[in-house]
């Protein structure tokens, strides 16, 4: 159960995670349907579920983020028909200038050949580190079309979690006792008191995301 472990906490973290999701799924129905860990009545059903949650995890804006995400710049992402028309679905609507449209074709040519500062060690380096949208942020200057368009796909949640979050800080703040807080204010004290524990949390040294170490040698040969 590894996989789904793992699918669940990526998209359970803090970090956005919209470029990984439209592989991840794919290669979890592929573990599914070749694994002998499974009877096959239950195979049938767990790919009958994957498939019916892949509908909700393969839009359009999950095929244009597994394309701008670097860690899968290896992968000859629109050569896939249905890839390619998801992503351009995506730039049609974010980029709708007939000028800007120009540049961006030049800057995406740039990024997938790795030319300039994409083809530097720090970059590439940094793609096994930084988040995509980050690593977007500190590396896609010389592309500014390109690197306005992969950080608003990039940087967009994929779940819940964080509201479902923030409504606990509420419900917390908002309390019987404190039943005569006004909106805005009740509103204020959940921003003060979100941001003050993540501060809290970064200032530590020893400050960590509670999440699982992906980066295993299992994972990147799966990737490769």
């Amino acid at each position: 159960m590894r996989p789904f472990v793992k699918l669940l906490r990526r998209c359970d973290g803090d970090t956005p995670v919209m470029g990984q999701l439209y592989w991840r799924c794919s290669q979890l129905y592929e573990f599914v349907d070749s694994s002998s860990l499974f009877t096959p009545a239950k195979r049938k059903a767990i790919l009958a579920a994957i498939k019916h949650r892949r509908g909700i995890m393969h839009t359009d804006m999950h095929r244009a983020g597994y394309v701008l995400d670097p860690a899968f710049l290896s992968h000859d992402t629109l050569a896939d028909e249905t890839v390619a028309n998801s992503f351009y679905n995506v730039v049609e609507k974010l980029i709708p200038e007939a000028d800007a449209r120009g540049t961006f074709t030049n800057e995406l040519e740039k990024y997938r050949q790795q030319q300039g500062i994409f083809a530097r060690s720090i970059a590439q380096d940094a793609i096994k580190t930084a988040p995509a949208h980050v690593w977007w942020n500190s590396y896609g200057a010389t592309t500014p079309v390109l690197q306005k368009l992969a950080i608003k796909v990039l940087s967009r949640g994929v779940s819940a979690s964080a509201c479902e979050r923030n409504w606990s800080t509420y419900d917390f703040i908002h309390s019987k006792r404190r039943n005569n807080l006004t909106p805005g204010r009740a509103n204020d004290l959940v921003y003060v008191f979100s941001n003050l524990r993540l501060a809290k949390r970064i200032q530590d040294l020893d400050y960590q995301e509670v999440v699982l170490d992906w980066s295993d040698s299992e994972e990147e040969a799966e990737e490769d």
